[in-house]
């Protein structure tokens, strides 16, 4: 059955629309695990909120960011490489240098 009801012109659907697709969801979220609560809060400060799409896809980035660095540790040839550095600006410094600057 086709309706014929007068279109909005004040914005209020519109804005009724958008009201309902923010409690879906903050429903949705709120159904998280406590897993999520860091990225739960980002989005919920996002103004204006997201939709539930766009949510879900930054809750899918976040499990598969997640999961890229649950499968590559920190390898010890990366914190070697840091001593090397530490090393390389530190070799020139002695105990000679220390006295003249004082």
């Amino acid at each position: 059955m086709v309706s014929n009801l007068p279109r909005c012109t004040c914005g209020s659907a519109q804005a009724m629309v958008k009201h309902e697709q923010d409690q879906k969801l903050i429903q949705f979220l709120m159904g998280l695990n406590s897993e999520y609560n860091t990225i739960r809060g980002n989005i919920l400060v996002m103004r204006p909120l997201p939709s539930v799409a766009v949510a879900y896809g930054m809750l899918i980035q976040e499990e598969k960011q997640r999961e890229i660095q649950a499968a590559s540790p920190l390898m010890p040839e990366h914190t070697s490489m840091n001593e090397k550095i530490v090393r390389i600006w530190t070799s020139h410094h002695s105990l000679q240098i220390c006295a003249l600057s004082s």
